[in-house]
């Protein structure tokens, strides 16, 4: 499900982003590239991701625990704590340990971007 809407969703621009409702109506699903400045390229697009955390329904996730304000993450994704990472630049985060997350992130760590994928409660939603 989720390459399926990748592949048929989203376009190539400089920071592209797109959010979808979820069948059920009950999430909203983020698709995004971030591009990092600079001067964040060593320390991410500013926001931090904990991973092996249990969602509401038991399973383990990765879950954003702060986002920096005026990063790429807040002005462009729009992310917001408590949103679960589904995908880090491909790597499935659902049902990852701590230790799989941390390694998946760390190894985009010196990347110029990074795609994800995030879900969220349609109630947060940020128009």
């Amino acid at each position: 499900m989720i390459r399926e809407y990748r592949m048929k969703h989203f376009k190539s621009t400089k920071n592209p982003v797109t959010w979808q409702t979820s069948a059920d109506q009950r999430r909203l699903i983020g698709h995004m590239v971030l591009h990092k400045t600079e001067n964040s390229i060593s320390g991410g697009p500013g926001l931090k991701v904990a991973g092996g955390r249990r969602s509401d329904n038991g399973r383990l996730g990765a879950f954003i625990t702060c986002v920096k304000p005026g990063s790429v993450a807040d002005t462009i994704g729009r992310l917001k704590a408590g949103d679960e990472v589904l995908e880090w630049n491909g790597q499935v985060l659902q049902n990852a340990t701590f230790e799989q997350v941390y390694e998946i992130i760390s190894a985009s760590k010196h990347e110029s971007q990074v795609e994800i994928i995030v879900s969220r409660p349609s109630k947060l939603v940020v128009q």
